[in-house]
């Protein structure tokens, strides 16, 4: 399953509804979730520019990247 929370929301479950699939692996489902988010923040003028991407599973959390776009040299590339 997947979610996405805060002012930015809708525009990453429109990333997020239109290219997952279930079959996935771990590393493609992280790299759909910073494409959302980098999306996401880059529409939503509320969005604070930082990325966190989490795992959760039956064991627990862990994060998996971080990225504060404010400091990225040219993060308006990474829009596709």
């Amino acid at each position: 399953e997947m979610f996405s929370v805060g002012s930015g929301s809708t525009f990453a479950l429109g990333i997020l509804d239109t290219e997952r699939r279930y079959d996935m692996s771990e590393d493609e489902a992280i790299s759909l979730g910073i494409k959302a988010i980098r999306h996401a923040t880059f529409r939503d003028g509320y969005s604070g520019g930082y990325i966190g991407v989490y795992i959760i599973t039956r064991d627990g959390w862990r994060k998996v990247f971080s990225e504060d776009l404010a400091l990225s040299a040219d993060f308006s590339s990474d829009i596709q």
